[in-house]
């Protein structure tokens, strides 16, 4: 078989050119010009594989935004089993959801943080200790 071959008809198509315009066809038995499709066009009619119209960058913000939500997830959680441990009598709302954002920006590898979260669990153990 050809490169350039029509499945349909079971013939190969002859290239044309005018111009600088290229392109392949042939004629059918009844007389009608039978036009290969374009690349594209052919790429069109191919079912795509399940996950493949995805990009790289789609999947990267679609992780992005997952690991970001267990990460939110996962310092609220830190934030009221420390909460727990205290006592609901010791630790306000408020003071759960200020810690879960210093364990967030924790857990996102912000350096600056790190030494604020210590402060913060220091501060919250201070207050069941006093």
């Amino acid at each position: 078989m050809t490169e350039h071959w029509c499945k349909e008809h079971e013939k190969a198509f002859e290239k044309h050119t005018k111009g600088d315009k290229i392109w392949y066809s042939h004629k059918t038995e009844s007389g009608q010009w039978c036009n290969e499709p374009k690349q594209e066009e052919e790429k069109k009619e191919e079912k795509p594989k399940q996950g493949s119209q995805m990009s790289r960058e789609d999947w990267a913000e679609k992780d992005n935004v997952t690991r970001k939500s267990i990460e939110r997830q996962t310092s609220l959680n830190a934030a009221i089993e420390l909460g727990k441990i205290l006592g609901p009598d010791k630790v306000s709302t408020e003071k759960i959801l200020a810690t879960a954002k210093v364990f967030e920006a924790y857990l996102e590898g912000k350096e600056v943080v790190k030494s604020k979260l210590v402060d913060e669990v220091k501060k919250i153990t201070e207050v069941k200790e006093g």
